[in-house]
């Protein structure tokens, strides 16, 4: 909700077409878009924050059309996925906040158009700029090819329809009809967050936006369009009828099975690491995909519980800049101390500066999972990381059985085999994709891995809004000072921490001084210009 944008960077070896499947012909890519999926609330955030915070989630999760905004939807707190009542989901900022308007006339409504011509196969660069929903895609009567994630190539795969969550990427091809029907099919953007809240009461009431498909040129019969040979383009394929027991549709990235639900789904679930990876050779870097016991010195396993923080920790931000203050942590940064702060008190006041260190050149290996029956979105800056397993609830609809706890109650996880430990984890992709955002899986996890390459300060946290408001975040910091690259001399040093010591008063002095140079250069200048100025006005008149 807000102020948002996206640009897209080009690479100068881009393809501009695909062999899809086991066809070895390429297919040509005609239009490109670029579309944003944004939802909007009629809260104010710091309302929901403090609903939140305070422990009222459970009245919330109702339409502002509805009758019943105000009640109660459980006796105790909702496990909502975004934790925000939703009103209007927008596509480019187009969309409708009522309802009952979306499913019963959605040809009178001002929706976003996507121009495609019969045999053309148009590419959508599709984002999720929301900041608290995740939105199944659906194009009706047309076949999807997902060809690029987070901006990063996969080997093509088809499906029926895409779960994007906040703040992940996909190129989506999709193949254009020889001879389409009608002139107008629908996007389906189809709300996860109400399909996972009223799963104990065996209700699934989504929630809906739309985009259109337009076929700028479609003809029937030789003759130019004729819209009364269609219906009155009100009708939308809310079922997905296609997706029947015997023939099931193939959804990608969705964090749940059917044991999850408690009802048999028509379509069957694909998570990303079964997606392979199509950027370029791994060969480059063969050890970071090995599943070995790793030496101590070159490999750094972490395991992160997301829930509300992570491992029961709040990230505070630091007062001042982690580069510039490394004598001086402890005054800039709260440190994460269990003698000050206990955790497992499950509070909000377990504020600090979580943080990591790795080596420049350590492969490091994050385990995140989610004991709670939530998933979460999880992003890392700075670099991107292999998808080397997903590992989905156990069958009961418990926590994995792969991971347990480490101590009671359960905030930290390790791996229930020891012989797992160190980076000797089966069933990992030989060819795994590479990405910078997930969704983990609720009562599950996900295996990532990269190498530590880029010297820096970074950030990682999930990407839905109010759990990164509340803490669900760390920073981390691969190498040292001196292998990091050097800020400009006038970058900004005493950020947030200014108390006039000696070390600032030099740098003020510094400014004070080049300033001075400054307005002398100015002053100087100033009295040439009003020189020359009298010299002319003499000139002129003395003629």
């Amino acid at each position: 909700m807000g102020l948002i944008g996206g640009f897209v960077v080009i690479r100068e070896n881009e393809p501009t077409d695909y062999t899809l499947g086991r066809s070895q012909k390429p297919v040509k890519v005609g239009r490109q878009y670029y579309a944003v999926l944004q939802d909007w609330s009629p809260e104010p955030i710091d309302d929901v924050w403090d609903d939140m915070s305070h422990d009222r989630m459970k009245w919330i999760g109702h339409q502002i059309d509805s009758d019943d905004a105000q009640d109660c939807i459980q006796s105790n707190i909702a496990p909502l996925f975004g934790v925000i009542k939703q009103n209007t989901h927008l596509v480019n900022q187009k969309g409708w906040y009522n309802q009952k308007d979306i499913r019963e006339r959605p040809s009178r409504l001002p929706l976003t158009n996507f121009a495609i011509k019969e045999e053309e196969n148009l590419l959508l660069r599709l984002v999720n700029g929301a900041y608290g929903q995740a939105y199944y895609v659906w194009v009706e009567e047309h076949d999807i090819w997902i060809v690029a994630m987070d901006g990063v190539s996969i080997e093509p795969i088809q499906v029926d329809s895409v779960l994007i969550n906040t703040g992940e990427r996909y190129d989506l091809l999709i193949v254009g009809l020889s001879r389409p029907k009608r002139s107008v099919y629908r996007f389906i953007i189809e709300t996860f967050d109400d399909f996972i809240t009223n799963v104990t009461a065996r209700e699934f009431t989504k929630n809906y936006g739309l985009a259109n498909l337009r076929y700028d040129e479609a003809k029937i019969n030789g003759k130019g369009w004729n819209f009364t040979q269609t219906n009155d383009g009100n009708e939308v394929d809310w079922a997905h009828q296609k997706c029947t027991k015997e023939m099931p549709c193939q959804v990608l990235n969705c964090p749940h099975s059917e044991p999850f639900i408690g009802l048999a789904l028509n379509y069957r679930c694909i998570t990303i690491d079964q997606l392979k990876n199509n950027d370029g050779p791994l060969s480059q870097d063969p050890e970071i995909l090995q599943a070995t016991h790793f030496p101590k010195g070159k490999f750094h396993e972490i395991f992160l519980n997301a829930h509300a923080g992570f491992n029961g920790w709040y990230y505070k931000m630091p007062m001042g800049i982690p580069y510039f203050n490394q004598q001086q942590m402890d005054r800039i940064a709260p440190p994460c101390d269990p003698l000050k702060c206990d955790r497992y008190k499950h509070v909000f006041d377990c504020q600090c500066f979580h943080h990591y260190e790795f080596q420049l050149g350590d492969i490091v290996q994050i385990v995140v999972s989610t004991g709670a029956n939530m998933p979460h979105t999880f992003h890392v800056h700075g670099t991107k990381f292999y998808v080397m397993k997903t590992g989905l609830m156990a069958l009961n609809r418990s926590f994995t059985s792969d991971l347990e706890c480490s101590a009671r109650p359960c905030l930290e996880h390790k791996w229930s085999k020891d012989n797992w430990r160190n980076g000797n984890v089966p069933g990992m992709s030989k060819n795994p994709p590479l990405r910078d955002t997930v969704i983990v899986p609720n009562l599950g996890y996900m295996v990532l891995r990269f190498r530590a390459t880029n010297p820096g300060w970074f950030f990682a946290h999930c990407h839905l809004l109010l759990h990164n408001l509340g803490g669900m975040s760390f920073a981390f910091r691969v190498g040292t000072n001196e292998q990091m690259p050097i800020p400009p001399p006038n970058y900004p040093r005493h950020c947030g921490i200014y108390d006039g010591e000696s070390d600032w008063n030099s740098v003020e002095k510094t400014q004070d001084h080049n300033s001075g140079k400054r307005f002398t250069q100015s002053w100087n200048l100033s009295l040439a210009c009003l020189f020359f100025t009298i010299l002319v006005y003499k000139c002129m008149f003395l003629k």
